[in-house]
């Protein structure tokens, strides 16, 4: 079911236009909350690599690829849109690794925290979303050539 708002936003980004915007909504109040929220100084049995950087780098990890994906969102011209979904794939994947990391450390003794798992695998299927998205041909707009007319190729 689609409202007035989403299909006005449709028509003015087009639906890869449309995910871009929200996912770089998204990723840019993520990025927000890691550089106002202050770091965890305790994290009991994990052990997360991301957890390590610096609130302001974690932060820009979040709000460049935000911004980019934004602004190629609304980007107008003939260049295509996928450096916003490749600049969006950053930030997921260094989660990936990060959780993939503390589950080895978990098999290995070195933590006790056996759910780093389970959370690789949640922000595998957000890259997963991601990429399907990048992959989505834009729908036509509506547009017929005059009758008669035929390519320059055919």
């Amino acid at each position: 079911m689609t409202t007035k708002p989403t299909r006005w936003l449709a028509s003015r980004l087009g639906r890869r236009g449309a995910a871009l915007a929200v996912l770089g909504v998204l990723f840019l109040l993520i990025g927000f909350q890691a550089g106002v929220t202050p770091a965890a100084t305790e994290l009991g049995p994990r052990f997360l690599l991301h957890t390590m950087l610096p609130a302001p780098i974690e932060a820009l990890l979040w709000v460049v690829p935000g911004s980019l994906a934004l602004w190629a969102s609304v980007h107008k011209g003939p260049g295509p849109d996928g450096f916003g979904f490749n600049a969006l794939v950053v930030p997921v994947i260094l989660q990936i690794v990060s959780y993939l990391i503390s589950f080895i450390a978990f098999l290995t003794g070195a933590s006790t925290w056996p759910y780093a798992l389970a959370t690789a695998l949640i922000w595998l299927a957000v890259l997963a979303l991601v990429l399907i998205i990048a992959g989505w041909a834009e729908v036509p707009t509506g547009y017929r050539p005059r009758r008669g007319w035929r390519h320059p190729r055919d």
